[in-house]
């Protein structure tokens, strides 16, 4: 990262049902495009399920411009943006108690109420959350139960990934 995008607020994004290898989904290249484009800057994906990682000034203006490109190339994604740092104390907080490959973190609007954790849902219960989010534990190793399960409850769309996918996400990443 150059030291211009070291002064900027890293954050990461995650686009909803997205896998850039698949065919009829935006390739990798024209993801990244858009992001630059929307005002983005350090634009790297990580792994190819939609995950971004970028630095802005303003990243909830990048996320608002990111939602308009995609929707006007006829990919009307849903966009979820948490700086870094942000990320980092969740998954940090993450309960130790429950294996890391039950817990996923689910991203909603912020603007969403959400419900008191726990929260049950289909094989699955919220044991966390905050403004935005809310951690998931999943009955077994490797489900991603809470993405469609607060989508019902809630009646909004929601997206999300799985802790160990953090965790790798972070390790690359480390605190500035």
């Amino acid at each position: 990262m150059t030291r211009e995008e070291i002064a900027h607020v890293r954050a990461v994004a995650f686009l909803r049902n997205v896998n850039q290898g698949q065919r009829g989904h935006l390739p990798t290249p024209r993801i990244l495009a858009l992001f630059e484009q929307a005002g983005a800057v350090g634009v790297r994906a990580f792994q190819s399920n939609g995950t971004i990682v970028f630095a802005a000034d303003d990243i909830a203006a990048v996320a608002e411009r990111l939602r308009e490109l995609l929707a006007a190339a006829d990919r009307p994604e849903e966009v979820r943006v948490i700086p870094l740092e942000a990320l980092w104390s969740i998954v940090a907080a993450a309960p130790a108690e429950h294996p890391a490959g039950r817990l996923e973190l689910c991203l909603l609007d912020p603007a969403v109420a959400l419900p008191a954790p726990p929260v049950a849902g289909r094989r699955c219960a919220g044991i966390a959350a905050g403004e935005g989010w809310m951690l998931v534990l999943n009955e077994r190793d490797g489900e991603s139960n809470g993405v469609p399960s607060l989508e019902r409850l809630l009646g909004t769309r929601a997206t999300g990934r799985g802790i160990p996918t953090l965790q790798r996400l972070l390790a690359a990443h480390p605190p500035a």
